[in-house]
């Protein structure tokens, strides 16, 4: 694996040594169980083949004499809906196990976070993720899962211009945005390269140390207008290299190191250290997009079927809500409510069709 003794620094370094990974290790499911309680709740996701995992979890559990009150399969749907977060909420009252355990992607993991902080706390304590849960996971998800880490990465890094934790972000996007590069095309042509695939789960572990260090922005904040036509991940990563352009004069350092990784890996022949500002963030843009072609990842909102222009509309006016002023003034460049439909509007409707010409850049 690219940069392995950087990756596995890194990987130590989040949760302090309380976060599991690798491949074969839910066997140690019941061992961190047992550190908190006797009995068990689980949520896991339904998938081919999930029972072999969350057989092992189970196994693990009762061998260490952790009593498995109930199984709820398949609860949650993508995006995970208000109703399925209560429906596990309402598991855990009725249940009230010492220890919930959640198995699956994003969507389970955050809807089980969710029930729970309607109880006592949100952050998962002991995580264990099991590369090898990922082996047989088809294309589409792997791509949404590995971009969506792409974001987390880029967005913190972008975000992080001029603050503390900047060359600690930029260290996590760096290896983690390489990883992906470099590891999600051999995944593309060969799902059962299992070194590319220990790679990704590498590079998206890394993607939670990054929001563990700083926030995300644009792409985050306009993905949840986009629920009923994409997943979360995916539209995320297809919006991230508008917002790069848009961004472009605000974080030149972070696009020339990013930049120059796509150079060096063929998906551009721009001499990144030379440019600078919106031309900077355009050629940028343009390697991303490249990318995302290559592993046959849409490059725009048109692409999507069930995309309307009323999704546009209905981001701008959720982006001006004011309980959400914090994200705007956290984006690289910041925004106001009244500049949302100007320059926001500009961003999205580029995403819509593709033209990056379309993007105005207020600095």
């Amino acid at each position: 694996m690219q940069n392995f003794e950087k990756v596995q620094a890194l990987l130590q370094e989040f949760k302090k040594g309380k976060f599991i990974y690798g491949e074969g290790c839910l066997d140690k499911a019941g061992e961190v169980a047992v550190g908190y309680g006797n009995t068990v709740l689980m949520v896991s996701d339904r998938f081919p083949g999930s029972d072999r995992f969350t057989g092992k979890i189970k196994d693990s559990v009762s061998g260490h004499g952790v009593q498995l009150k109930e199984e709820l399969k398949g609860v949650v749907r993508p995006n995970a809906p208000v109703e399925d977060m209560l429906k596990v909420k309402n598991a855990i009252s009725e249940y009230d196990p010492d220890v919930v355990i959640s198995f699956g992607g994003g969507s389970t993991i955050d809807a089980v976070k969710a029930a729970i902080a309607l109880d006592e706390a949100i952050v998962p304590q002991s995580p264990v993720f099991d590369y090898e849960v990922t082996y047989d996971a088809p294309k589409e998800l792997t791509l949404d899962g590995a971009l969506d880490g792409m974001s987390h990465c880029m967005e913190v890094y972008f975000g992080s211009v001029g603050k503390p934790h900047f060359e600690k972000a930029g260290e996590i996007a760096s290896v983690a945005i390489e990883l992906i590069i470099k590891y999600l095309p051999d995944v593309m042509r060969d799902p059962s390269d299992k070194e590319a695939r220990n790679a990704l789960c590498a590079a998206t572990d890394l993607g939670g140390y990054a929001i563990m260090v700083g926030g995300t922005s644009g792409a985050h904040l306009t993905s949840f207008s986009l629920v009923d036509v994409t997943t979360h991940g995916r539209a995320c990563a297809v919006l991230n290299p508008y917002y790069a352009v848009f961004y472009a004069p605000a974080i030149e350092e972070p696009l020339r190191v990013l930049g120059n990784i796509y150079q060096q890996y063929g998906y551009s022949d721009a001499e990144f250290r030379s440019l600078k500002g919106r031309d900077l963030g355009i050629a940028f843009a343009k390697a991303m997009l490249v990318f995302a072609d290559q592993v046959g990842f849409p490059t725009r909102l048109s692409d999507f079927s069930n995309f309307k222009r009323d999704h546009i509309e209905k981001a701008l006016e959720a982006a001006k809500n004011p309980q959400l002023q914090s994200k705007l003034e956290n984006m690289p460049v910041p925004l106001t409510a009244d500049l949302v439909d100007e320059y926001m509007g500009s961003i999205l409707y580029a995403a819509e069709s593709g033209e990056l010409e379309k993007i105005k850049n207020l600095t």
